[in-house]
């Protein structure tokens, strides 16, 4: 698959995985049924989706103080940075001042501008490589059988069904 352009990271943003609806046991989870407080949650199912192309980034706030817009919020942070190039973080849409639907291209001109109180020094951020051979690692047909229990469950709250696990 070739390098992302800006139309298909606008349709990304639209896409499934940034409809955060309540879950069957309250909580705010994304179209794919992971959680939306777990900050890997989006950047591995990016990392499913588009395989190497994703790696997943993220720094600890307290050694990266350049990142003070983060640093109120949380002691890490995690993100995904497809194509070496495009970040993609919704969180940050909370902040003013970032872009709706919290996709960032580094390569832009103002990135270093308007992005280093958010993101702090590149320097800081580190690979979560752990994470991406666990998620590289699972088998097609374990994927496959998880993703359908959680979109199962969250279709069935949706429509005010009780949440069933899928017959063995």
């Amino acid at each position: 698959m070739a390098n992302m352009t800006e139309p298909d990271l606008d349709a990304l943003a639209r896409a499934e995985t940034w409809n955060v609806r309540s879950g069957p046991d309250g909580v705010a989870r994304f179209g794919d049924g992971a959680p939306w407080s777990d900050p890997l949650s989006l950047p591995g199912w990016l990392r499913r989706k588009y395989g190497t192309r994703v790696e997943i980034m993220g720094f600890w706030c307290f050694e990266n103080p350049a990142a003070a817009a983060l640093g109120e919020l949380s002691d890490r942070h995690d993100f995904a940075v497809i194509d070496r190039r495009w970040v993609v973080d919704p969180w940050i849409s909370d902040i003013p001042g970032m872009p709706e639907g919290g996709i960032i291209d580094m390569q832009s001109k103002h990135f270093p501008l308007l992005y280093a109180r958010v993101y702090g020094d590149r320097d800081c951020w580190e690979r979560s490589s752990w994470f991406e051979a666990i998620i590289d690692a699972e088998l097609p047909a374990h994927r496959s059988a998880k993703l359908a229990m959680l979109n199962g469950a969250l279709a069935g709250s949706l429509l005010g069904e009780e949440a069933r696990s899928p017959e063995p």
